[in-house]
């Protein structure tokens, strides 16, 4: 598994410690890639490393993405306007899980202004072990979105 990470410069910080730590602590067998800035640029524009990470992620199916930004929704939005994503809001561990698996969100977007290093990593972590259910009914509406995309 890979897992793209980016940020803008209000989530930089926490984008450098949950990248440590997934690579030392948490999932060291996997792949991290830092997406997007090296340094904290206070000039950087989060829809530039939105993409980045969403366009990495749709290339392998096991691929998965964390996105940074002050409030999540700009990372949100610009993630989602890429083919193939389906980027889910960190509001709590249990809305992480539903997303995963009802809606097999392959990106994770955390507001970095309001969200403890704690419970980021307690939703990354059920972000990346929960699994997508399948099934008739959850991939009936994963195939209208898909559709959808192809339309536009």
């Amino acid at each position: 598994m890979k897992i793209f990470l980016g940020s803008d410069h209000r989530g930089f910080e926490a984008k450098e410690e949950i990248m440590e730590w997934l690579v030392k602590k948490a999932l060291p067998e996997a792949t991290v890639v830092a997406c997007g800035s090296i340094e904290q640029n206070p000039d950087d524009d989060y829809p530039d490393i939105a993409f980045t990470v969403a366009d990495s992620v749709k290339e392998d199916a096991a691929n998965r993405g964390i996105v940074w930004c002050g409030t999540g929704t700009g990372v949100l939005i610009a993630a989602n306007k890429v083919d193939g994503i389906r980027c889910g809001f960190a509001a709590s561990p249990k809305i992480v899980q539903a997303a995963r698996e009802d809606d097999d969100i392959n990106v994770l977007a955390i507001a970095a202004d309001v969200t403890s290093i704690d419970d980021m990593k307690q939703m990354i972590m059920v972000f990346l072990d929960a699994q997508f259910r399948g099934g008739e009914r959850y991939q009936h509406r994963l195939d209208k979105i898909a559709a959808r995309e192809k339309t536009n």
